[in-house]
């Protein structure tokens, strides 16, 4: 782990989560930061400032952990765990007093000292979810895009991450999905109505970013690579 990494370690992330010193984001986030979060997608510390007041809202407490790091150039890649009490609404899911163990992936861009981009996603939503599933609430809303297994967004932070590991390659959360039924066999048409109904053509975009990232021309080549890296098991 190099100095600036362990840095936004323990002098940002931590105090941030653990601590509450919201008043950090201004100081490691610049003022056109994109940030993606489980909860918004906005620009700034008040976008990433307003995510996290919303977690701290439903859950008042929540202990994070850092499990991995990995840097690579301008870009570090955070894989966590959190335990959290759910003590207020999020989602519309009143709140429910129960304990939670969350997983989650967070990537930070840099420029210089200060992240530029900041891009996370966790299985919050699935886990609260699954709850009210467990408890006799209702299923899954419609709207929500996730499967329907309550370890589906946790695989799928560890299937990016074991990627960066491995390859140095940074899919996004749908481009592993698109990643997963290409390598099952499913035709584009397939895979477009397996995710939700989305067009053959954003999957055909999909499958050339893929192929773009890690730098191959065809469909065998990247099975090859993956094989060599260990990955494909991941898949199939």
């Amino acid at each position: 782990m190099s100095k600036k990494t362990d840095e936004l370690a323990q002098h940002f992330i931590l105090p941030l989560w653990n601590d509450r010193k919201l008043d950090l984001i201004e100081r490691y986030i610049t003022p056109h930061a994109e940030i993606r979060t489980t909860f918004l997608t906005g620009t700034g510390p008040e976008a990433l400032k307003h995510s996290i007041e919303q977690t701290f809202i439903a859950f008042p407490i929540f202990k994070l952990s850092l499990e991995e790091i990995i840097q690579q150039g301008n870009r570090v890649t955070f894989k966590w765990s959190a335990y959290a009490e759910h003590k207020g609404s999020i989602l519309n899911i009143k709140p429910s007093g129960k304990g939670m163990t969350f997983h989650g992936i967070a990537f930070g861009e840099l420029e210089g000292d200060l992240i530029a981009r900041y891009d996370s996603h966790s299985d919050i939503p699935q886990t609260l979810y699954a709850n009210l599933e467990h408890s006799g609430g209702p299923l899954f809303p419609p709207e929500a895009v996730l499967l329907d297994h309550e370890n589906y967004e946790k695989e799928l932070s560890e299937v990016i991450f074991a990627i960066i590991k491995s390859t140095d390659v940074q899919l996004t959360r749908r481009e592993v999905e698109c990643l997963y039924f290409w390598l099952k066999g499913y035709s584009i048409k397939e895979t477009a109505r397996q995710l939700g109904g989305i067009s053959s053509k954003t999957i055909q975009v999909f499958r050339d970013k893929i192929r773009k990232k890690f730098n191959v021309n065809s469909y065998r080549t990247l099975v090859d690579l993956l094989q060599k890296n260990g990955l494909l098991s991941l898949f199939l």
